[in-house]
Parts: C-alpha cells; sequence; structure tokens
C-alpha cells in the first residue's frame, strides 16, 4: 500500500515538474523574441536549443519528460475491472492511481518492450520491480500487474 502511494506521488510530482519545464520552456522563447525584436547582437537561441537545454528538467525519480505519453485504459470499466483484478492486490488505493503507475511503466527508461506473440500488442516490463503493463496497438493500457514468474513470464509474451 505504501508503494502504490509513493508511485502515485510521484506520478502526480511529475505532472508538475512537466508543467514547470512548458512554462519555463514559454518563457525562454518569449525572452528571444523580446531580444530578437529588440535587435541584441547575441546569437540566435532556436527552439530545438531552448528544448534541449530543458529536456532533463524533471523533479522525478522516473527521468520522464514532457515527451512522455500519458496512458490510460480505454474506458472507466475496463480501468475499474483490472483494478479489481489487480490494483488492490498491489497495494493502490484508487483505480486512478493504479492507471497512472501503469503508464508511469510505460514510461521508465528503465523497462523493456517487445511486441506480444500472440495478441501484437505492445508489453512493458520493468525488471527491478516486475512490474508488466500490456497496450494495445490504439495505445490503451490492457492490463498492470506483477507477474508471479516475473521476467518469465514477460519472455513468454
Amino acid at each position: 500500500m505504501i508503494l502504490a502511494g509513493i508511485i502515485a506521488l510521484l506520478c502526480l510530482v511529475n505532472v508538475f515538474a512537466i508543467r514547470i519545464r512548458d512554462e519555463k520552456r514559454e518563457e525562454r522563447l518569449q525572452e528571444e523574441r523580446i531580444r530578437v525584436e529588440s535587435g541584441e547582437e547575441e546569437e540566435e537561441e532556436t527552439e530545438e536549443e531552448i528544448d534541449a537545454s530543458l529536456a532533463n528538467y524533471s523533479i522525478n525519480t522516473t527521468k520522464s519528460k514532457a515527451t512522455d505519453k500519458v496512458y490510460t485504459f480505454a474506458n472507466a470499466e475496463t480501468r475499474s475491472a483490472q483494478f479489481k483484478k489487480h490494483g488492490a492486490k498491489m497495494g493502490f488505493e484508487t483505480s486512478a492511481y493504479y492507471e497512472a503507475a501503469a503508464s508511469a511503466v510505460v514510461n521508465n527508461p528503465n523497462a523493456v518492450m517487445r511486441r506480444d506473440k500472440t495478441d501484437d500488442h505492445n508489453v512493458y516490463y520493468v525488471i527491478e520491480t516486475n512490474e508488466f503493463v500490456e497496450v494495445d496497438d490504439g495505445g490503451w493500457i490492457m492490463t498492470y500487474f506483477l507477474p508471479s514468474t516475473g521476467m518469465d513470464y514477460y519472455e513468454s509474451r
């Protein structure tokens, strides 16, 4: 239960970090526009250079970036069913926290990914935490759980 709370908190912190980084990006772009319009002689900083300098701006431990996609279940019914099946056992208090943690797994740079052999979905696995997530071709989370056979389960898919 504590782990689920920590993961949910990290997800929320990441959302705020992304917002702060985006605000800083807009501030830098605005400063650059003003500097160029005023005719200052310094070399112009491009959007790409600004983005590159802010790429690692994050205050969470999962190394998420603004380019991370937020993955969700296709609908509330699927999220609720999967939460009842796996989320409560994993210690999550709500289906929203469960969903946010699944999205964090997909975006985790330490996750390994492969195409599922049976239904051609993407499957993600984080070895250190034994977390498994399946995402369909539409980008919807299908399931998220801790497989009892760990890496063997992932490799069998």
